[in-house]
């Protein structure tokens, strides 16, 4: 029988271990950054699959990018909901 091409959860791991030792070197504070950037890949696993040309790093960097893009916009959105307030108590 053929070969199997890895599945994006295969990749996901094999990426993960390959940083392994970098993570181990962070400082524990990034170690917990770093696991979190892990869980956004693993979020977009499902998407990714449906990416077979591209490189999987350039994927799993697409999701973390993806996942902090919907963050910073929630941030965005509080900062205008609150500055929206502020000028209304001092008008």
């Amino acid at each position: 029988m053929g070969r199997t091409n890895p599945t994006v959860s295969d990749l996901v791991s094999e990426w993960e271990q390959s940083l392994a030792r970098y993570r181990r070197v962070l400082r524990r504070p990034d170690q917990l950054l770093f696991d979190e950037l892990l869980v956004y890949v693993k979020t977009h696993a499902a998407a990714a699959g449906h990416a077979a040309n591209a490189l999987p790093e350039n994927i799993f960097m697409i999701s973390i990018v993806l996942e902090q893009q919907r963050q910073i916009n929630a941030l965005q959105e509080s900062v205008n909901l609150l500055t929206a307030r502020l000028e209304a108590i001092n008008e």
